[in-house]
Order: structure tokens, then C-alpha cells, then sequence
């Protein structure tokens, strides 16, 4: 597909996962994530999105390297 469409469908399920983060799975979020490192910065730049939600709503999804530094404020 191409990036355009990619990145639209990753926004589309980081709105959703931000009112119900309940129905993500940490395989799939961990398949979703895999896409911060893709060529076309539109994909990339929604996956970095959706890993910047979980790291705040369930950061226990997240593998422990994209889960980000812990701060005082946790």
C-alpha cells in the first residue's frame, strides 16, 4: 500500500485506541510499533503517535524499549 494510505490507518486506530485501548493487542501493538522505522516519515510519524498513546494509557503493551524513560511525574 501506499505510505499515504498506511498512515491514515494507523491514525485512524490510535484515535480509536485512545477511547478504548482495551480491544489492542501487545502482538498487534507490537506488529504497529515495527512501523517507526519505516522508509516514509507520514508512516512512520503515525506509528511514533500510536507508541506515544500507549506509553501513556498501558505502557505494559510496550516492549520495555519503546515504554521511554520513567519520570517523577509516574
Amino acid at each position: 500500500n501506499s505510505g499515504e494510505v498506511m498512515a491514515v490507518g494507523l491514525n485512524a486506530i490510535r484515535s480509536i485506541c485512545e477511547r478504548s485501548p482495551h480491544g489492542m493487542s501487545a502482538e498487534l501493538l507490537e506488529d504497529l510499533a515495527g512501523y517507526k522505522s519505516h522508509r516514509d516519515k507520514a508512516v512512520s510519524m503515525a506509528a511514533k503517535a500510536l507508541i506515544g498513546v500507549f506509553r501513556e494509557v498501558m505502557p505494559e503493551l510496550l516492549k520495555k524499549k519503546e515504554r521511554g524513560r520513567p519520570t517523577e511525574a509516574l
